[in-house]
This record gives structure tokens, sequence and C-alpha cells, in this order.
């Protein structure tokens, strides 16, 4: 019920916010809090789980590691960093930031009302995944 209610909420924000911007400005703010959430912290999120867990059975693999994710890291930047001179006087930047924060400050204030990291223990859970052994086709 709760999830529902904030997805309300964030929806008529967004609707707001619709009515009093273009199109344009809209897919600006979207792109740049895209990149940020999406894939800056995908690439870091790769490079993290590598180092923490070595042994991690890996389905596929990315030639050359860590070559593609460095150059993937920079474009993302580039696009980013490029954001405000493209869109001038819509600040995506600045605005993909506020957004940010204010994620921030969600999570802390559910941290808090749940009583979990920081305003918690710290529960660190990782799984090593092993091979699993291949069951027995069926005859």
């Amino acid at each position: 019920m709760l999830g529902l209610a904030t997805m309300g909420v964030i929806t008529a924000i967004g609707f707001l916010i619709g009515r009093h911007t273009d199109l344009a400005t809209l897919i600006q703010l979207l792109t740049t809090v895209m990149v940020i959430v999406q894939a800056l912290a995908q690439i870091i999120a790769l490079t993290v789980l590598r180092k923490r867990q070595p042994t991690l059975r890996r389905p596929y693999r990315m030639w050359l590691y860590p070559v593609p994710s460095i150059i993937a890291f920079v474009g993302w930047c580039v696009i980013y960093g490029y954001a405000d001179k493209n869109s001038p006087g819509r600040h995506p930047i600045e605005w993909s930031l506020a957004w940010l924060a204010l994620g921030c400050v969600a999570f802390l204030l559910w941290s808090r009302f749940e009583k979990v990291w920081p305003f918690g223990p710290k529960e660190i859970s990782e799984e090593y995944l092993t091979e699993a052994t291949p069951e027995p086709a069926a005859t």
C-alpha cells in the first residue's frame, strides 16, 4: 500500500512538472538521471562485484576487462557533462543531482523508519554462488 501511494505521489509531481515544461526538457532531465542512476551505477557495480566475489561463476566474459568498462564510464561521463551545454537554460545536471539527493533523503527516511543501516545494525549478506550441478535430463 505504501509503495502504491509513493508511486502515486511521484506520478502527480511528474504530471505537475510536465504541465509547466516542454517535452524536450523532460526528456533531457530523464536522460541525465538515467545516466547517473543506471549507466554509471551499473559500471561501478560490475567492478565492485568482480572485486568482492572473484570466484563467482559468470555466464559471460568481458573481453579485455576492465578496458570496456573504463571506456563506457568515460563515455557516459562525457554525455552527462555535455547535458547543460546541449540544453542551455534547462539545467539538467543540477536537476538530476537534486533528484539523486531527493532519492538519498527518501532512503534515509525509509532506513530510519525500518531501523536498518545507517540507523541500525549493518547487515552484510553476500553469498557466493557456486556452479550448480546439472540436473539429469528427463527421459
